[in-house]
């Protein structure tokens, strides 16, 4: 990814390029109080879906600001994948919440009877 297109953690979490470990997990649970699914039931579903969109963005944030060997390389410039097991990582057309990461399309099938 060209470091043009990739997201800006800092700017997801509202912090500065300095923030320490705890000031990232500060304000990564800021923004879980407001867009962590489990707040955003009662919204119109377009706005739930944005906020469900959002909030694995800021769950992708902390991952990897939280990670001193992520955080620098993407502080280089260099590309981090967040999640090496989601090959489908940039597509946010999932439903619902997946807190490991899953995000749907796996090779699971389950059968029953």
């Amino acid at each position: 990814r060209k470091i043009a297109n990739r997201k800006d953690y800092y700017k997801i979490l509202e912090i500065p390029k300095s923030a320490s470990e705890k000031e990232v997990k500060d304000a990564y649970k800021r923004m879980a109080m407001k867009y962590h699914p489990d707040k955003t039931r009662t919204m119109p579903e377009a706005e739930r879906e944005a906020a469900q969109a959002f909030f694995r963005d800021v769950a992708e944030a902390k991952e990897i600001l939280c990670d001193p060997e992520k955080r620098g390389k993407y502080d280089r410039g260099e590309e981090v994948d967040a999640n090496p097991n989601n090959p489908h990582q940039q597509q946010h057309h999932h439903h619902g919440f997946h807190p490991f990461g899953g995000g749907g399309g796996g090779n699971f099938h389950f059968k029953f009877g």
